[in-house]
């Protein structure tokens, strides 16, 4: 449930805007192996939080941010 959020929120919050159609599906596993290795414990407040709070939703966010500068 947790990965799911996170998606939806990157998709609704613009960070697949610049993503050619092409390779959203190759963004998409790729921000999802990030998250679920680096960024496991954002995971997991969402999972234990069920609700995306400010500080949850900043750190989503910046995590997503993060992916993307390692992206090709």
């Amino acid at each position: 449930m947790e990965m799911e959020v996170a998606v939806m929120f990157a998709m609704q919050n613009g960070k697949f805007d610049d993503v050619p159609v092409a390779r959203v599906k190759e963004f998409q596993q790729g921000l999802q192996s990030y998250l679920t290795d680096r960024k496991a414990d954002v995971l997991g407040k969402i999972r234990d939080e069920k609700a995306l709070s400010d500080d949850l939703t900043k750190a989503l966010g910046a995590a997503i941010d993060d992916f993307k500068k390692t992206w090709k």
